[in-house]
């Protein structure tokens, strides 16, 4: 559980069954080798993020987003990430340079607020000190 929601992580299946059957409070995770981060034309980038191109593209307005909108969260040559707004499953693909607690800390510390937020399910205060 993480943000109040639990995870549900998944291998690449068939089975449309179990991608929708966590309720309101669950969140499937599912690999997805088919994620193109170049599809969508609107994008966001985010400039030499530890020395990597990060990108976040949907097909639509990023200011009023749709339920249904489709969004990609890229880093290069490391994750890419997929889900639709008020859509309940994240999808990953990873890259030449990704392992597994790269892609902990991408989907925990960065890719959860954003879907988050896009989703308007809990606003995020980012706050530093030097």
């Amino acid at each position: 559980m993480l943000y109040g929601i639990n995870l549900k992580y998944l291998d690449n299946t068939n089975d449309s069954s179990l991608l929708y059957s966590g309720g309101d409070d669950s969140l499937v995770i599912l690999e997805d080798n088919t994620i193109d981060h170049l599809k969508f034309p609107i994008s966001l980038i985010y400039q030499n993020n530890q020395d990597r191109q990060i990108s976040l593209t949907t097909n639509r307005d990023f200011t009023t987003p749709t339920d249904d909108q489709p969004w990609i969260f890229y880093v290069e040559n490391v994750i890419s990430f997929a889900w639709d707004t008020k859509g309940s499953v994240i999808r990953y693909r990873f890259h030449e340079l990704a392992t597994d607690d790269i892609f902990r800390f991408w989907l925990y510390h960065v890719v959860l607020p954003i879907y988050f937020s896009i989703a308007q399910k809990y606003r995020f205060l980012h706050a530093g000190a030097v």
